[in-house]
Parts: structure tokens; sequence; C-alpha cells
């Protein structure tokens, strides 16, 4: 099981710094409190969303801004990674502070920060696959679900 209060403790009082991808992996870089960086690494579905309006979600990584999707995806040129650097830039000049984190039951995590801004990952597999890690660059990983690690 995963020790919910240890992803707590990393993540409520870091800034987050970026909004990206690894592949099709969604990549959240945070630094903490004690200036370790941080990430989020979603294998699941997310969004990101401000209030009842969505910023960005892990759909978007399969449309591209023009030409073909695989041209898109290889070139980092989908809707997903434009809405992301344009989300990063903003992340930029606000250093926005997370203020909460719920780990669901079932594993969804919820992070939220201001003003009204959250990132929200949807278990969406029955199986033991891992959906989600929150990790110190270098150290500690926290793994959902944690037989998947």
């Amino acid at each position: 099981m995963i020790d919910a209060e240890a992803v707590r403790a990393l993540l409520i009082g870091a800034t987050i710094r970026s909004l990206g991808r690894a592949a099709d992996m969604g990549v959240l870089e945070l630094v903490g409190e004690d200036g370790q960086v941080l990430g989020v690494h979603l294998q699941c579905p997310f969004r990101v969303q401000r209030s009842d309006a969505v910023i960005v979600g892990s759909r978007d990584i399969d449309f591209p801004l023009k030409g073909s999707r695989s041209e898109a995806f290889n070139n980092f040129s989908t809707v997903f990674d434009d809405r992301a650097r344009r989300f990063t830039a903003i992340l930029g000049h606000r250093k926005p502070v997370v203020e909460d984190v719920i780990v669901g039951g079932l594993g969804d995590l919820i992070i939220t920060w201001s003003p009204d801004y959250s990132l929200n990952a949807f278990i969406d597999s029955s199986g033991r696959v891992e959906s989600w890690r929150v990790l110190v660059r270098g150290g500690e990983h926290h793994v959902f679900p944690a037989e998947s690690s």
C-alpha cells in the first residue's frame, strides 16, 4: 500500500516548475521546500484544471497541432505539448506552491494550488500496473500501486 502521508509530506509546500512529457508519460516537475527536485510521473489519464475548465489533459497527446499524429508525437508538437509549454510559462511567472494533496482509496491523485488549480490523475486499470509515481530525483520513490514497483 502506498504511503499517502509520505506523498503529501513531499509535495505540500513544493513549488511547481513545469509540466511536460517523456514519450506518453506526463511529467510534473517541482522544487521541494529544501531545494530537492521532485517529480510526478503520470502513466494514467490526467488533467490540469482551473475551476471547472480543463487547461491540458493527457489525451491531448493524441492530437497534432498540424501534420500527422506520429510526426507530432515524435517532434513534441501535439496539442498537449503546446498547452504544456504555455502552462509552464505561466508557472514560471507565478511560482505556485502545492497547498494540498489527496491520494484516494483507489489511487486517484489530486494536487491543488492557488488560484483554484489542480492536477487530477485517474486510475483506469484493474491490473497491478504502475499508474503514477512521486519521486525525489536521485532518492525515494512512491509508486501507485505499490505492488507494481
